[in-house]
């Protein structure tokens, strides 16, 4: 369905108070570097040493926690982060790092918490609305996920209006469906209509209804997933509950 977007790796320029810290830095860069260039483990060499010479400086544990994840070594990117932000409890990046850790999980409510405190540190962070409207839609949180996509196109993030239209659609499933009868009316041939009335009685657990309308997109020409069918006829015959009036 939605998938979170990968977070930006490039911290924000830092006050540098001494050689020590300048040179963390310029091995943090380094690092990034060599992610982006696909060399993680070498990354991860220079990384490791900036944490034993300076084992206090967060950035660089969350860089590592960003190669393990990318590596899905996902205990050892939690673990990273959750230093980084022991050490700094302000990074907003970790929270976000840690919470992609989360969705991969398949823990949206730890997810959530995360992207919660990032916003909770800069309300203006476009990707933790993006990424916290995509897991509400994961819980089927359609209106709230709705507004977070909002915030985050409002705040700049590349929101696709698609995107939007869906997910509005799914939090006002009986709109949809009043509009779906509406152009069915008007055209009993609209294979795109019947596929969006299927999709509202689905998420209003209206399945045989829904099945039925599948059938018919289908008939119609439209490009009905296989899958969406499928689970739609594997439903036992006490998950169909009666439909509500149209």
């Amino acid at each position: 369905m939605f998938v979170l977007v990968p977070i930006l790796c490039v911290l924000a320029p830092q006050m540098v108070t001494s050689a020590a810290e300048s040179q963390d830095l310029q091995d943090v860069e380094r690092a990034h570097k060599l992610v982006e260039d696909g060399n993680l483990d070498e990354a991860l060499k220079i990384l490791d040493s900036v944490t034993l010479r300076s084992p206090a400086y967060a950035p660089a544990f969350f860089h590592r926690g960003m190669i393990f994840m990318q590596s899905d070594e996902l205990e050892r990117s939690l673990s990273n982060f959750n230093k980084a932000l022991a050490l700094d409890v302000e990074f907003t990046q970790a929270y976000l790092g840690r919470s992609m850790v989360h969705f991969l999980r398949h823990d949206l409510d730890a997810t959530i918490k995360d992207l919660d405190r990032a916003l909770a540190i800069d309300s203006e962070l476009a990707v933790a609305y993006y990424n916290r409207g995509i897991a509400r839609s994961y819980q089927q949180d359609f209106t709230r996920a709705f507004d977070d996509l909002t915030q985050a196109k409002n705040f700049g993030y590349p929101v696709e209006e698609e995107l939007l239209q869906q997910v509005w659609g799914l939090g006002h499933t009986d709109s949809v469906v009043a509009e779906s009868n509406a152009q069915i009316v008007k055209n009993p041939e609209d294979g795109p209509a019947y596929y969006n009335r299927a999709v509202a009685r689905y998420y209003r657990k209206e399945y045989t209804e829904a099945l039925g309308d599948l059938y018919k997109a289908k008939s119609l020409g439209v490009d009905v997933e296989e899958e969406f069918i499928a689970e739609l006829e594997a439903m036992p015959s006490d998950a169909q509950v009666p439909p509500t009036p149209a």
